[in-house]
């Protein structure tokens, strides 16, 4: 499923974006990943206004370690993989959750997210960030790979640097769309601009 997806990438919102609602919300997003080992942490601000309540679910192989609603730390209420937050009024809040896990390998049955040696792929409908009902946000999604690996995202690319330390790309949504997903692995990029349309490959070597 990885390599089928890295051999072609086009960067692109308008095939995942929805209709526009009100109260979508907005997701600025970290993510730092091993994609051979799995490793996984995430810090997600998520600004939102409205709700009396946000309710959301994880997945099941993420740990919310810590949680706060505009500086304050927060509790949830959970029933399986499925939380629910009180919030403080109906007003504007920001939403801080850290969050760190293990993405399932490549060897367990029906893993919707898997990792291993040539990768790690996470979809966005697993909730590998906090997924609420409307399943539909807009996004800023900044992702840090080691060195000898490329991330991508679905999403527009805004920003990328590649150093000793490894690898960190950008990806934007600025419409109301599907949650991102996420691919990365030791990939090669070729890449060519037509007519202000970003299109890329990401090969493994020996497809290069």
């Amino acid at each position: 499923m990885i390599r089928a997806f890295a051999a072609a990438a086009l960067f692109f919102t308008t095939g995942i974006a929805l209709a526009a609602a009100p109260d979508v919300p907005q997701h600025d997003i970290e993510a730092r990943l091993s994609p051979a080992g799995g490793e996984l942490h995430l810090v997600d601000h998520v600004q939102l206004s409205g709700r009396a309540e946000f309710n959301f679910r994880l997945a099941p192989w993420l740990n919310l370690s810590r949680l706060t609603v505009d500086d304050a730390a927060a509790a949830v209420v959970r029933s399986g993989h499925n939380y629910r937050l009180a919030l403080p009024g109906r007003g504007h809040h920001v939403l801080r959750f850290e969050m760190e896990g293990t993405v399932p390998s490549r060897d367990v049955a029906g893993a919707l997210s898997t990792s291993g040696s040539d990768g790690a792929f996470v979809p966005g409908f697993a909730a590998w960030i906090p997924l609420d009902e409307q399943a539909r946000m807009r996004y800023r999604l900044t992702v840090s790979v080691p060195a000898g690996h490329l991330a991508v995202a679905t999403g527009r690319l805004v920003e990328e640097h590649t150093g000793s330390d490894g690898y960190r790309a950008t990806f934007v949504v600025d419409r109301p769309a599907e949650p991102p997903s996420l691919f990365a692995g030791p990939y090669e990029i070729r890449e060519k601009i037509a007519q202000g349309i970003r299109l890329r490959t990401y090969l493994h070597a020996e497809l290069v």
